[in-house]
Parts: structure tokens; sequence; C-alpha cells
């Protein structure tokens, strides 16, 4: 979660850069890094949405029908207002 004015370093935050990454990144990492040691164990699917709150709007920043785009269960709901249309966790 990053909340702040323009040119906070938000993304920077988020995503970081090259020579040191975000928060994204490093948990996305960690995820993975946590399902590949028990893969022997279990079997996983992972789904991913995420989503940027801007005047009570929710965005989907990875929406389905673009490359790279996730398939979000969201999706419907990309433009909702954030009062009426909160994520199911």
């Amino acid at each position: 979660f990053s909340y702040g004015q323009t040119g906070a370093g938000k993304t920077h935050t988020m995503y970081g850069s090259k020579e040191s990454e975000g928060i994204a990144p490093r948990t996305i990492r960690e995820i993975f890094d946590n399902l590949e040691a028990e893969s022997g164990r279990y079997s996983h699917t992972v789904v991913g949405s995420m989503f940027e709150v801007y005047r009570n709007e929710f965005i989907e920043l990875l929406p389905a029908d673009e490359p790279g785009g996730g398939d979000s269960p969201h999706s419907s709901r990309s433009h909702a207002s954030a009062a009426s249309a909160r994520p199911r966790l």
C-alpha cells in the first residue's frame, strides 16, 4: 500500500529501479520462492490483481485484455466506486 502526493515516490517505493527493487517485485519473488520450496508437497494456483484508488475509483492496473494482464476476478469492478466495490479478500 502506498499513499501520498504527486512526486512523493510512491511508484519508486512499489516498483523500485534496476539497482534497488521495490516492494512489489520483492514480495512476488518471496511468494514464488515459498511456493517452490513446497512444490513437492502441494499444488498451487496463483492469481493476482493490482488496483489504484484515485478519487474514490478502483482502477485495475493489470487488465486481462492487455498483454501481461492478469485474469482478475475483479475486472468487472475496474471503474466502480470505492465505496460500493471492495475487492473480495
